[in-house]
């Protein structure tokens, strides 16, 4: 497959996995500290900023991992799947559009600003945290090690070079 087709499937796959690994948290915790939205009208800012006050904070710590560990696992899923030469790119390109959803996320609802700040260092640290893993060790494997070397295939000298980690 072609490097950049790779790449953006990466991408792709990168976010779908950081979008279900909130969602899951996200839910989790709502059957934890479940959400009383009888009577709430999610379009009204007031309401959303009352309802905001009135979660327990073990609900709002809970949203702001949700949205850490998705930008860690989608920023791991797509430095994975992209390879080389695109893993770095993609881990934090995954990360940063994670940052962006939940940064538009905090803007459109009132927060408490602790959970401002925490989720926007979180989400960056999240996916910037994993590019250094990936970093060091590669997504093939050891540093140095090249895509053919752990296909099995032999790529020839000029093609191995093009692909080294």
């Amino acid at each position: 497959m072609k490097p950049m087709i790779r790449a953006l499937l990466a991408l792709l796959a990168g976010l779908m996995t950081g979008v279900a690994v909130i969602a899951s948290l996200e839910k989790l915790s709502h059957l934890i500290w479940p959400v009383p939205a009888a009577g709430v009208d999610m379009r009204d800012p007031q309401q959303l900023a009352a309802l905001m006050q009135s979660l327990p904070l073990g609900a709002l710590v809970s949203v702001v991992l949700a949205w850490c560990a998705g930008s860690a696992g989608g920023a791991w899923i797509g430095a994975r799947l992209a390879g080389a030469p695109h893993a770095r790119a993609i881990g934090l390109g995954v990360g940063g559009v994670i940052w962006l959803a939940t940064a538009a996320n905090l803007f459109a609802i009132s927060h408490p600003a602790w959970m401002v700040a925490a989720g926007l260092v979180g989400c960056i640290l999240g996916g910037a945290g994993v590019d250094v893993g990936a970093l060091s060790g590669g997504p093939c494997g050891a540093a140095g090690e090249t895509l053919g070397d752990v296909g099995g295939g032999d790529f020839g000298a000029d093609q191995r070079q093009a692909v080294n980690v």
